[in-house]
């Protein structure tokens, strides 16, 4: 926890620091972020005054890693929706160098798998912050984000993944390029919206073990540890469970005639 709270820290500085440069008309960009630190760059840029905008950017649509734009105000869209287009149009050479698209394709000797891929890559001693998403295509290729000074690096150096020959090349990936996540549906009722009675749920047990969950902190709402039973997850939220998985909370509103909650959500898998 500690060490989580350190890195957080960082974060937050670093996000000030790019905060500043904007208020001086410099745009910039952050390494790329888990979906946790993006959360907690989202809480730093809401709690800061000042005349910036900003934009989560991965290479593509839908991505999971993301870097972040800090930009000047004067930049910003009205509606404040930013498409992966959309940054590569206003920002041509930031997001260029801060995103390059790589194709890693195997010989077909053996599958290659997320884990395969990214082991490599660390394997060359690449920082986790300079690689954004691996999208794995099929058995024997996938598409990789990177920071745009890793890319020759990659291409030069990586020559196996796994136990399998690997051949790597630049590619450009269009605006219609899409992941579809694999998500596992959940639909149930419960007797209240409190998270207690949700991961009792989520992960099919009593509500008594679901507690005793919480209170042994294995439970995170919104990348954050939460020991509250009572708490009530919005739409949208994230909860994680150790052990047992990944969600994301559609919906936990509509009552039933005998007074449950009708829940709606989804699983990673």
């Amino acid at each position: 926890m500690m060490e989580r709270d350190a890195d957080r820290a960082l974060l937050e500085a670093r996000i000030r620091d790019m905060l500043r440069r904007a208020e001086r008309y410099e745009p910039s960009a952050s390494p790329f972020l888990s979906p946790r630190e993006q959360h907690y760059a989202l809480e730093e840029l809401r709690q800061s005054a000042g005349d910036v905008a900003y934009a989560f950017y991965g290479g593509y649509d839908g991505s999971e890693r993301n870097r972040l734009f800090v930009f000047p105000e004067y930049l910003a869209r009205e509606d404040g929706v930013y498409t992966a287009a959309g940054v590569r149009e206003l920002f041509p050479d930031l997001s260029a160098s801060a995103v390059c698209v790589l194709s890693v394709e195997g010989s077909g000797y053996r599958k290659l798998s997320h884990r395969d891929y990214l082991g490599s890559l660390l394997g060359l001693g690449i920082e986790r912050d300079k690689l954004g998403d691996i999208v794995v295509e099929d058995e024997h290729r996938a598409v990789v984000f990177c920071d745009g000074a890793m890319a020759d690096y990659i291409w030069q150096e990586l020559k196996k993944v796994g136990s399998d020959t690997v051949k790597v090349r630049r590619v450009e990936v269009g605006d219609d390029f899409r992941v579809e996540r694999q998500m596992r549906p959940i639909s149930d009722t419960v007797a209240s919206p409190r998270l207690d009675s949700i991961v009792s749920s989520l992960v099919g047990t009593s509500r008594e073990k679901a507690q005793e969950l919480i209170r042994q902190g294995m439970v995170e709402l919104d990348y954050e540890v939460c020991e509250r039973n009572d708490k009530m997850p919005k739409e949208g939220a994230v909860i994680s469970v150790r052990g047992h998985g990944k969600y994301v909370i559609e919906d936990v509103s509509e009552q039933t005639k005998k007074g449950r909650y009708r829940l709606r959500a989804a699983q990673y898998i």
